[in-house]
């Protein structure tokens, strides 16, 4: 990696779950701010450049070891392909049509088919198209609640004609969140924090990473709709590259988030931006670091 990439990389100490990275705590600022507090404590005998310079080394040192977010020290990745995918737009109505790529929904699930545990939170970050985007006209018949009630009644289906996507494949990247508090339970609610955060990080990735090289998952992982299962679900493929040439394709609404909280609420961005093949779900228009990364 050159010096030049280095110094444009952000770096952070703490995240917050489910808020963009400008609101959360550069590394930068938290290690001057533990400095200078190191500092004025070292004065009283005449030390401060001494307690400055320790304050600095230990927190390097805990950010390394998982007190905090140090950059993609904690991240997991997992490639998924198939021989069709559907992504639904919602603004497409009853002859639904997919996104090129998955929704942040989406490539959360992936990740939870494989590691889901109530204090864990695996936030997907970006996704790589692996593929040439290629759309196609699929008809199937409906049989589900969304019919109208004669249809229902009579256990008559219909014909759902859709636009899908063909021989997809994705990389998707995300970063280990873990909570910070957990409650004592119904006799003691109160909040507490949660013994063993530090570790845990790098227990859960690498339980992440264990898992899906033997394919273990909670779930069947699907590609969108549940019919459309994929035939690789794993670690990156050394074959497997990026589609460079999809570039500069913007998403005019793309849909976030439908839940929060186990409740109903949809949350759409706009003019998304696909960018040599990537698309961040942190940024509208991917970094140079999301670029580069390999």
């Amino acid at each position: 990696m050159s010096e030049k990439s280095i110094k444009d990389k952000q770096y952070y100490a703490h995240s917050v779950e489910g808020r963009p990275p400008e609101e959360w705590h550069r590394l930068e600022d938290h290690l001057k701010n533990v400095a200078e507090m190191a500092r004025k404590f070292a004065n009283d005998f005449n030390a401060g450049d001494w307690g400055c310079t320790a304050g600095l080394l230990k927190q390097l040192k805990r950010q390394r070891k998982g007190g905090g977010l140090f950059m993609n020290e904690y991240q997991v990745t997992l490639e998924v392909a198939g021989p069709a995918a559907m992504f639904t737009r919602p603004d497409t109505g009853s002859t639904p049509i997919s996104y090129p790529v998955p929704t942040f929904s989406a490539a959360k699930g992936m990740f939870e088919a494989v590691v889901w545990l109530p204090h864990v939170y695996i936030q997907p970050t970006k996704v790589e198209v692996c593929s040439p985007i290629q759309f196609q006209r699929y008809v199937t018949n409906y049989g589900g609640p969304l019919r109208k009630q004669d249809q229902i009644k009579k256990k008559v289906s219909y014909q759902l004609i859709a636009t899908i996507l063909v021989d997809v494949c994705y990389r998707i990247y995300g970063e280990v969140h873990v909570k910070k508090t957990s409650s004592r339970g119904k006799d003691d609610p109160r909040w507490r924090k949660r013994r063993g955060t530090k570790d845990y990080y790098e227990i859960v990735r690498d339980q992440f990473n264990e898992r899906l090289e033997k394919g273990q998952t909670y779930y069947t992982p699907c590609l969108g709709w549940k019919e459309f299962v994929p035939n690789y679900f794993g670690p990156l493929r050394e074959e497997t590259k990026r589609e460079r040439s999809i570039d500069d394709i913007v998403i005019p609404s793309f849909l976030r988030l439908m839940w929060e909280h186990r409740q109903l609420k949809p949350e759409y961005v706009q003019d998304w931006r696909i960018v040599k093949g990537v698309l961040s779900y942190l940024h509208q228009t991917p970094t140079e670091e999301e670029l580069n990364a390999e």
